[in-house]
């Protein structure tokens, strides 16, 4: 189990979130939302020790240490000559000397393959479109081999197909290594569709967490989101959350 105490967060002189407790089981894919504004950036910035207050961040019975956290900010454009397998090696630029070990650069070209990634790997980041640079920067993340992983957004440049793929991928590895995810995500039906908690944030505080339909609900969508939500059902019995403008 994975604790993390997060004092008063602000920025500048603004308050944004008040003191919580978060806890994440082995292997657990949490989805972090809110409306625009509500702090999950700030969050997961703290978390990952890029902001000035300071998170007591407990692994069982150890802490766990920045460097083992896996960060992926909302703002990821790359603009170096730098090929992907370059980028991806950088993941673990602790690891790298002054030539990079043969079994490091074939673990990541198997990742790179695993991704579906494998055709990028001589192109230069700053060639990649947006989408493209997204999925190489989750790789790259994933290669480290974090704890603990963050994403900002992770999906905001993807299709629809490699939106999906990534959730399933970052399902998948956390089940396969223990590390949970936590994932701030806008869009509410992936995030219900993919997570296995939801966490609210709202107003300044965490307001709720617990299984996507047990906390997206009608109400709290009316209330938080400022919509008339319609629910429905996919074929896994998954909700599917189409918002709808309030009526005059």
């Amino acid at each position: 189990m994975l604790t993390l105490d997060l004092p008063a967060l602000s920025r500048g002189a603004t308050p944004v979130l008040a003191p919580c407790r978060l806890t994440l089981a082995a292997g657990e894919v949490l989805a972090l939302v809110g409306p625009n504004g509500a702090g999950k950036t700030t969050l997961l910035q703290a978390i990952a020790g890029l902001a000035p207050e300071r998170v007591r961040r407990r692994l069982g019975n150890a802490d766990l240490a920045r460097a083992e956290i896996g960060f992926l900010p909302q703002a990821f454009a790359v603009r170096a000559t730098l090929t992907v397998l370059d980028c991806i090696l950088l993941g673990r630029r602790e690891a790298l000397g002054l030539r990079v070990a043969p079994r490091l650069i074939a673990e990541a070209e198997a990742l790179l393959l695993r991704l579906g990634l494998a055709d990028l790997a001589d192109r230069p980041m700053i060639d990649l479109s947006g989408g493209q640079q997204q999925r190489v920067l989750i790789a790259q993340r994933l290669f480290r081999r974090p704890k603990l992983l963050l994403l900002d957004e992770p999906t905001s440049a993807l299709d629809l197909h490699h939106q999906l793929e990534v959730m399933a991928l970052l399902r998948a590895q956390a089940q396969a290594t223990g590390a949970p995810v936590l994932a701030a995500l806008h869009d509410l039906s992936l995030a219900a569709r993919h997570a296995d908690r939801v966490l609210v944030l709202a107003g300044g505080r965490l307001l709720s967490e617990g299984p996507p339909e047990a906390v997206l609900t009608p109400d709290c969508l009316a209330r938080h989101w400022r919509i008339t939500p319609e629910i429905l059902r996919d074929r896994d019995g998954k909700p599917v959350i189409v918002p709808h403008l309030p009526s005059c």
